[in-house]
Formats: C-alpha cells, sequence, structure tokens
C-alpha cells in the first residue's frame, strides 16, 4: 500500500453529466432536511413537546432517508463514480486517522469557543423532560448519536455527496459545497453553522486527498461520543424532574364554565374566522385607523373591497360573538399565549370590523353598524375570563378598538335617537354582564406547572431547578444563574402562592388606590426581588395590572358619551354635569375615575362638553390630551371631544 496520499477523483469518469448530479443530489438533500424542520417544529425555544419523537423517531428516519440516498445514487451513477474505500492499513493511514480523531474534536471546540466570543448564535441542546423515560431511552439516544449518526453521515456527506459534487464542480467545489450543505441542512443559527462547516471542511479534506472513510466516521465518533458524554450529567438530573400534576388540565376547567357545553363555545366559530381571514394589504393598514370621512374614493374603494373578501371570515365571527363563551384549544407548548397565526388574524379581522362599522356608519347603514360594534365588543369580552393573561390583554386590546371606534363614528356622524338608545342599552347589557378585571387564576397554574417541569423532586416536595433547565432562559446573566441555583422547591412554591394571592388583590384595586397605597406594589416588589424564578416570570404581571382598567373606563367613557348626546338631542342642550344626567335617567351611574378619587371629567364648553380622565400621572391637567396622562408634560387621557383616530 501506498503512504503518499491518494487523489484519484480529480479524473472526472466520462458520461457523468453534471445536470445529472444535481437532478440526483438535489433531490435527495431536500428530502433529507423533512426530519429536520419536524425536529425543529416539535421543538419550543429549545424545549422539545415529544422526546421519543424528536430524539429517536426523526433522527433514525434521517438515517434511512441519508442510507436510501446513498443506495440510489449508486444505483444509477457507475459504482466506480461513487467508489467508497473505508482504510487503507499503512502506517501513514493510522498515524493520520489518531491525528485526525484529535484534531477534529478540538477544532470543533476552538470554532464554537470563537463563535462564542464573537457574540454569535448557536443551538442550545434540546431540553426534554424525563418524566416517563427511563435509561433505555438515554442509552438509544446515545448509540444513535455516537455511533449511526456518524456512520450514515459520513458516508452520505463524504462518501456520496462529495464525491458526486466533484463530477460536477471540480473537487475544490465538492469540497467547500459539501460542508457548505452538511452545517446548512442542520438549521442552526450562523454559530453554530460556522462550527459544522469547520467540521465538514477538515473531514472532506480528508475525504479529498485520502478517499478512505473510516477515519473520518471515527473523528466524528469522536466528537459526537466527546458532546453526548456533557450531556449525560444533565439527563440523569433531570430524570429526577417529575410531572406529578396535570396542570393543563387544571388550566382547562379554570378557564370553562361549569356547566361547558360544546355548542356554546365560540372556539370553532372563531377558528374558522382565523382560517379565512385575509390579512390588511400593507398599503392600507395606517389609512384604515383613520375616520372613514378621512379616506379618499380611492382608499375607501379598496377598503371595501378587502372588507368584502374577509366577509365570509366576519361572518363567523358574528355567529360566535352571539354565543355565550369561548373556551381556546391552548397550545401545550406555550399555553401563555396565541400562536402567531391566530394573533395575526385576530388583528386583521378586529380591523375589518372596525373599517366595516366606519362604511356602514357612512352609508347610514346604523342597526348594521351597532350590530359589528356589539359583535367587536363581544370578541374582545369572550378573550377575558380565567384565560391566562395574554388572552385577557389581548381581549383588553380589542374591546379598547371597539370603544374608540364608537366614539370616532359618533363624533363623525349624526344618528338617529334610536341608535344612540339601542347603543347604550347594549353597552349597559355588556357592563352589567360581568367585570373587565385582570384575573391571575391561570397564570398562578402556568407557574405551577413551570416549577414541577424544571425542579427537581427528591419525594417529598424538596428539589432544586435541573442544570439543563436553565437553557429554557437562554438570556439569564452568571449572575441571575447563580441566583436560580440556589432555589429550592417548595419555598418557591410558597413564595409563587403567595405572589399571586397578592397581585389578585392589587389587580381589583384601581390605579389611584395602589398610586395612594404603595404596600401593595411594595408587597410584589419584595416577593419578586426574594425569588429569582419570580423576577425573570413576575415582573411583567405587575407591569399588566392597569391594563384591564382602561378597557373598564372605555366602557364607561363610551355609555357617558351616549347619554349626554342622548340628553342633548332631546333638551336641544348640553347637560350641566354628570349628576344632571343621572337624575334625569340618561345615565344608570357616575363613572368613577381609576385615575382619581373621584368620577371622571365632565364640563360643559361653548361648543359641547370635555370628557376626560386624569390619566396615569393621576393630575388634573384641564383637559390637555394624552395618551392616558403618560406625555412628557403629563396630561389627560380625553374620551370627547375626539382629537384624532388612534
Amino acid at each position: 500500500m501506498p503512504d503518499a496520499p491518494i487523489d484519484i477523483e480529480t479524473r472526472e469518469p466520462q458520461g457523468v453529466s453534471r445536470w445529472r448530479v444535481f437532478a440526483v443530489l438535489g433531490p435527495a438533500v431536500l428530502t433529507l432536511a423533512i426530519p429536520l424542520v419536524a425536529t425543529k417544529a416539535h421543538t419550543s425555544e429549545g424545549v422539545s413537546r415529544s422526546p421519543c419523537l424528536t430524539e429517536l423517531i426523526l433522527p433514525m428516519l434521517f438515517l434511512l432517508l441519508a442510507a436510501a440516498a446513498v443506495i440510489v445514487s449508486r444505483r444509477i451513477f457507475r459504482e466506480e463514480t461513487l467508489d467508497i474505500v473505508w482504510c487503507r492499513w499503512s502506517r501513514s493511514e493510522l498515524v493520520g486517522t489518531a491525528l485526525l480523531i484529535v484534531a477534529v474534536p478540538t477544532v470543533y471546540v476552538l470554532a464554537n469557543l470563537l463563535v462564542h466570543d464573537l457574540g454569535l448564535a448557536t443551538r442550545h441542546d434540546r431540553l426534554f423532560y424525563a418524566d416517563g423515560l427511563g435509561l433505555p431511552f438515554f442509552l438509544g439516544v446515545t448509540i444513535l448519536g455516537v455511533l449511526a449518526i456518524p456512520f450514515v453521515e459520513e458516508v452520505f456527506w463524504r462518501g456520496c455527496v462529495q464525491a458526486m459534487l466533484t463530477h460536477a464542480v471540480g473537487p475544490l467545489g465538492a469540497w467547500i459545497a459539501q460542508a457548505a450543505l452538511f452545517a446548512g441542512i442542520h438549521l442552526r443559527p450562523l454559530g453554530g453553522f460556522l462550527s459544522l462547516f469547520v467540521s465538514g471542511l477538515m473531514a472532506g479534506l480528508w475525504r479529498w486527498r485520502r478517499r478512505t472513510l473510516l477515519p473520518v466516521i471515527l473523528a466524528h465518533v469522536a466528537v459526537n461520543g466527546f458532546l453526548y458524554a456533557g450531556r449525560w450529567p444533565g439527563w440523569l438530573e433531570i430524570r429526577q424532574i417529575r410531572t406529578t400534576h396535570d396542570y393543563n388540565a387544571d388550566l382547562i376547567a379554570f378557564s370553562r364554565p361549569r356547566s361547558y357545553d360544546p355548542n356554546d363555545d365560540a372556539r370553532y366559530d372563531y377558528e374558522r374566522a382565523f382560517e379565512l381571514c385575509e390579512a390588511i394589504p400593507g398599503n392600507l393598514d395606517g389609512t384604515v385607523k383613520r375616520r372613514c370621512a378621512e379616506w379618499t374614493t380611492e382608499q375607501r374603494q379598496a377598503i371595501r373591497q378587502w372588507v368584502g373578501v374577509n366577509a365570509e371570515a366576519i361572518e363567523h365571527l358574528e355567529w360566535g360573538a352571539r354565543k355565550p363563551y369561548y373556551c381556546p384549544a391552548y397550545h401545550l407548548d406555550n399555553p401563555h399565549s396565541l400562536s402567531s397565526r391566530e394573533a395575526a388574524a385576530v388583528r386583521n379581522l378586529t380591523l375589518a370590523l372596525h373599517a366595516r362599522i366606519g362604511l356602514r356608519a357612512w352609508d347610514s347603514q346604523e342597526e348594521e353598524m351597532v350590530r359589528d360594534i356589539m359583535t367587536l365588543w363581544q370578541f374582545g369580552t369572550h378573550f377575558g375570563g380565567g384565560k391566562p393573561l395574554m388572552y385577557q390583554l389581548t381581549g383588553v386590546a380589542i374591546r379598547e378598538r371597539a370603544a374608540v371606534t364608537t366614539r370616532t363614528v359618533l363624533a363623525s356622524h349624526s344618528f338617529l335617537r334610536s341608535t344612540l338608545d339601542m347603543l347604550y342599552e347594549r353597552f349597559q347589557a355588556s357592563r352589567n354582564a360581568g367585570d373587565l378585571l385582570a384575573e391571575f387564576g391561570s397564570e398562578r397554574l402556568l407557574c405551577l406547572d413551570h416549577v414541577q417541569r424544571i425542579f427537581t423532586d427528591d419525594g417529598d416536595g424538596h428539589g432544586h431547578i435541573a442544570e439543563a433547565a436553565l437553557r429554557v432562559w437562554p438570556g439569564l446573566t452568571a449572575q441571575q444563574e447563580e441566583a436560580f441555583r440556589t432555589l429550592e422547591r417548595q419555598e418557591t412554591t410558597r413564595q409563587a402562592e403567595t405572589f399571586f394571592q397578592h397581585i389578585q388583590v392589587a389587580a381589583y384595586k384601581s390605579p389611584w388606590e395602589r398610586h395612594h397605597e404603595p404596600n401593595d406594589v411594595a408587597r410584589l416588589q419584595d416577593l419578586i426581588e426574594g425569588n429569582a424564578l419570580l423576577a425573570v416570570i413576575a415582573v411583567a404581571y405587575v407591569k399588566s395590572i392597569d391594563i384591564p382598567w382602561l378597557a373598564r373606563t372605555e366602557l364607561e367613557a363610551v355609555m357617558t358619551i351616549l347619554a349626554a348626546l342622548r340628553y342633548e338631542a332631546d333638551h336641544g342642550q348640553v347637560a350641566e354635569s354628570l349628576e344632571e344626567l343621572v337624575a334625569a335617567g340618561y345615565l344608570e351611574r357616575i363613572p368613577q375615575d381609576p385615575c382619581s378619587l373621584g368620577s371622571l371629567v365632565y364640563r360643559r364648553t361653548e361648543g359641547g362638553f370635555l370628557f376626560y380622565s386624569c390619566g396615569f400621572d393621576f393630575h388634573d391637567d384641564g383637559g390637555t390630551p394624552s395618551t392616558w396622562g403618560r406625555g412628557e408634560q403629563g396630561g389627560d387621557q380625553v374620551f370627547w371631544p375626539v382629537q384624532s383616530t388612534p
């Protein structure tokens, strides 16, 4: 056996067409991407939703597809074209193999350190909770990753792909291309791509110059063996994580009415509306939010056309809004929020109804306009109640849009007295149907479920956060990670329960009460600062407790404006005060301002009336327009007159 490197792949065999190579290679690589894409789809934020699927079934499917691609390629091309030489038993080969087995893992580690220092994203190892998984599962994953994957991947990428590309683009191009394809198909960020690319270059260089495959297989085994050896301590630790309680079932039960009937659930109508919804064209996104009277003829026609396209989706939305409740199908990987598709559909349907309300006001279709307003309001109401907080906040945004749209059309058009009565009665019925404040019962269940899925369990309620579980929060600082490691399961559960008790009490208090009784917020802040887990997940809860008050106040504002307009229509002049509206029977009660100690501010002016809330600066600025008092100079949330279309 010769000791010098052998290079016979630079000779292109006769009859090998470049396009024939691409015709075989392209479908083979694309087919291999299917199980990798499926693996990514079943992994959310680094956590596998189905360990057996992502760690065993899909990798085995990948190996079978790769092996099939090699067999088919060898049948299509002459055997000498894909000549596979396993090893040459010579001194230089054995020495080179030993060096390669050391060099490839070393370079791989150095490449990872370099991309880490450059701040480039790699891919964290997938985390999967070990509940119900025994040692056979981990042994199977290890054998698959350390032995089977290196063998099949090297035969495919270096033994088949590189050889085929050599006849199409030459040895140099094949060397670079196979490494790029090998790294790219793994669907890693830039940092992970570079690490795999470097490894592919080293293995490909050996294949180019030496042609043998066994050395690169052994080098690949060494890299994967190094990686899997590092995973075993974490795997053994997360085997101590036990999901002993089905909080997802509790969440579904908590967010459903006791007498739940699928026939009364708007879910199926809404899901159909989401499917049928067509996104608003980009050039109309800003236009549709302005008053209908401000639209040009061309813009109005384009908006009519878009609303018409969504007619069937809106019809399903109307059917759902007539039902008493909405119980969504929560996503197990992230039950906190809507999927991106659902969120986009909710936004587009909200805008479509908003636009149709404006068009019907323009066309003097008053009964239809009232129906659309109440459909939009009820759509938002369906997202409230005991659902996760992100659903509730979505409902707040929808109800705010319904209220603002109502104020806008009232300011832009004159309506029959009967239409004003109808709107007032419908809004009054909605207000009497239930409260609009934040509920944290679902968030409590989700938090407790999170605790049981990241903490080990020693059998009596104690335990610590598994090291691998820290990857759920990839953005943690070193100080935060250290704080997480000191957490104890039982104490964290107790502190979480206490936190949710206090935040529910705080959510029922108005912003004014919390501002002038700071003990509630201080108590919540102490709980957050006393537990690293709460410090990560609970800050957003505290920031959100004021938001539902906005929709509640918008409802009171719309009803008061309707009362004032009805009074003016009957008496030919504006009422002197809120008390006069109540005394005359146009308003059921004086609306309280959540941002002050008194009522919302109502003042008769020369041209009508001024109506506003003091806003979150908690100061009466005389009706200076601002977004809930959050301007640089404070200001007030002015409901009437309508300043501009949001």
